[in-house]
């Protein structure tokens, strides 16, 4: 199995764990699950995300323009501050009601 393979397994995983979780929550809490188009969509955006990241990391022509951003305390600051937005904003796609 190439490392590639194995990246793509183990970001597929990390979905798949994260996809459970997402469907289960309502019955672990008792509560209903709402979801929305907009959240189902911002979740298959995250997912993309997550396979994009686990694919540049095992090419080499891809990871030297990142390296070159990630030398800059800038990149690395702005790259905090939309994470944390993006944090805030996948949480905010979390919708329950009581049954």
């Amino acid at each position: 199995m190439t490392p590639m393979t194995r990246a793509m397994i183990r970001a597929a995983t990390i979905i798949g764990v994260l996809l459970i979780l997402w469907l289960t929550y309502p019955y672990v809490f008792n509560v209903k699950g709402v979801y929305f188009t907009t959240d189902v969509l911002i979740f298959v955006l995250l997912s993309g995300m997550i396979l994009g990241v686990s694919y540049i990391r095992h090419k080499p022509h891809l990871q030297v323009p990142w390296r070159e951003v990630f030398r800059r305390k800038l990149a690395v600051i702005s790259l905090l501050v939309i994470a944390v937005y993006a944090c805030i904003g996948v949480l905010d796609t979390i919708h329950f009601r009581t049954p």
